[in-house]
């Protein structure tokens, strides 16, 4: 069974994650990368923009060692011939006969900003459900341009969840702009979200169309070159949301709109998530008053952590992986909704 690992780091972001800029073998990053690595048996890839991870990884960096031997000793492809191998005319004949798509999307099935623009708005107005919007960054004008779509969709029934970051992280903005946008959201109605570190670029419309990428949708412009896939499957979408997902999600219909963010309970306000660091665990921020709370704080922890990675026992071709429940951290197969094998630590 190959082993695949996806670096999603890309263009929008001024940094990579957390997990990239270990340099130590003994830091938690460097680990894990071992742990997946030494997991593989007999083919190893891995998916990423690698002219980003170049110009963004430290120089020392576990990650960039790791590359740097990958492409000394692999096969570097460039991701147009990957997409050469779908019949991606078929697929987009439906959008074809709709819109006037651009040469290159129809040949890549890559949305630049323009027909992601009028392709997803469309999804938007044909929405009976849910829209989950997941965007690095939140801009007021972006926000006033969904404004009206966005207010008609909720009067007709649709939930819409829009996950970004807090004010005070959001880019080079002001604070008071961030806070203005994420109040005009949850006054047309919406459900929001905030994570600190927030790098997904995502959209998920009624559990079925997936769209992903390097385009913030809460954000974008016309000055900068991004590109977006559109999948239409709802075994993507489902697994999309699961990545997607702070806990562990057994059911993912609806859950992509499904607040997960608590209120502050010293003052109310919007608390964001964070990533624990230094074996710390996840935990929320007022935004408003600056207090935290610890996400699992009551839960229990996993001490022996050798088993991530593992083949999943049911013989599923599955791996072992650590997703968190009601109480606390547990062992479940990332096959999972296919395979719902568990175990505690």
């Amino acid at each position: 069974m190959p082993e695949n690992h996806d670096t999603v780091d890309s263009l929008g972001e001024t940094q990579v994650g957390y997990w990239a800029l270990s340099d130590l073998p003994s830091e938690d990053g460097s680990k894990l990368w071992n742990v997946a690595i030494s997991r593989s048996k007999d083919h190893l890839f891995f998916i990423g923009n690698l002219t980003h991870l170049n110009s963004h990884l430290p120089r020392a960096s576990f990650l960039r060692n790791i590359l740097h031997s990958a492409q000394n000793s692999g096969q570097v492809v460039p991701v147009e011939e990957i997409l050469k191998l779908s019949d991606l005319k078929e697929e987009l004949k439906p959008l074809i006969k709709k819109f006037e798509l651009d040469d290159a999307t129809v040949e890549k099935g890559l949305f630049n900003n323009q027909d992601f623009e009028k392709v997803f708005l469309d999804d938007i107005q044909n929405a009976k459900s849910n829209i989950a919007i997941f965007s690095g960054f939140i801009t007021p004008n972006r926000v006033a341009h969904y404004g009206d779509i966005f207010r008609t969709k909720i009067a007709e029934g649709v939930q819409i969840r829009c996950v970004t970051r807090p004010p005070k992280n959001n880019g080079s903005m002001r604070v008071e702009l961030g806070t203005q946008a994420l109040d005009s959201l949850e006054a047309i109605g919406c459900v929001v979200d905030t994570r600190t570190t927030i790098h997904q670029k995502a959209a998920i419309i009624d559990d079925e169309i997936s769209w992903f990428g390097s385009l913030n949708p809460l954000s974008h412009t016309s000055l900068t070159e991004e590109t977006m896939a559109r999948i239409n499957n709802k075994g993507f979408a489902s697994q999309l949301i699961q990545n997607l997902s702070l806990k562990f999600v057994k059911d993912t219909r609806g859950a992509a709109v499904a607040k997960e963010n608590p209120e502050c309970e010293y003052c109310g306000s919007r608390t964001s998530y964070n990533f624990g660091t230094y074996g710390k665990p996840d935990y929320w921020r007022c935004e408003s008053c600056n207090k935290t709370k610890s996400l699992f704080a009551r839960g229990k922890k996993i001490k022996d952590r050798s088993k991530v990675g593992e083949d999943c026992p049911t013989g599923c071709g599955g791996k072992l992986r650590i997703s968190n429940g009601s109480n606390g951290e547990f062992y479940g197969c990332n096959n999972y909704p296919s395979c719902g094998h568990t175990e505690n630590g």
